[in-house]
This record gives C-alpha cells, sequence and structure tokens, in this order.
C-alpha cells in the first residue's frame, strides 16, 4: 500500500532576494526620522530583543509592514 507523500509548504512570501525589502526598511526608518539607535530599540522592542540581521524572511517582511504603517 502507497500513502501520497506530503506536499511541503511554501513560505508565506516566496522572496529569492530580500534586498528590497531591506531596502524599504531603511527607506522607511529614514522617513520616520529615527536614529540608529532607535531602530535597534524598536526592532528589538518587537522582535524578542533580536537585531535585523537575526530577523526571518517573515519577520522582515513583518518589520517593513510595520514601519510602513507607523509613517503613514
Amino acid at each position: 500500500m502507497s500513502f501520497p507523500q506530503p506536499v511541503p509548504l511554501a513560505p508565506a512570501v516566496a522572496y529569492e532576494d530580500l534586498s528590497d525589502v531591506i531596502v524599504g526598511v531603511q527607506i522607511q526608518i529614514v522617513r520616520l526620522g529615527w536614529t540608529v539607535e532607535q531602530a535597534h530599540q524598536f526592532i528589538a522592542d518587537n522582535f524578542q530583543g533580536k537585531r535585523r540581521s537575526q530577523l526571518t524572511d517573515d519577520e522582515l517582511i513583518g518589520l517593513l509592514y510595520q514601519l510602513r504603517t507607523r509613517s503613514l
């Protein structure tokens, strides 16, 4: 008897290159007028003490979303 093999789940957002997201984060930080320290503190406060370079792809996209909604 043969059982169907599980289909691997795709990530929530498939990005081969997250450089556009990183640039978007940088643009939003400038738009907010934040210093580097303010940006570091925001990321640490909202992502369990992590730095930007430690964020997963999904967390990085979430960061961009949060920054965009703050600058509206």
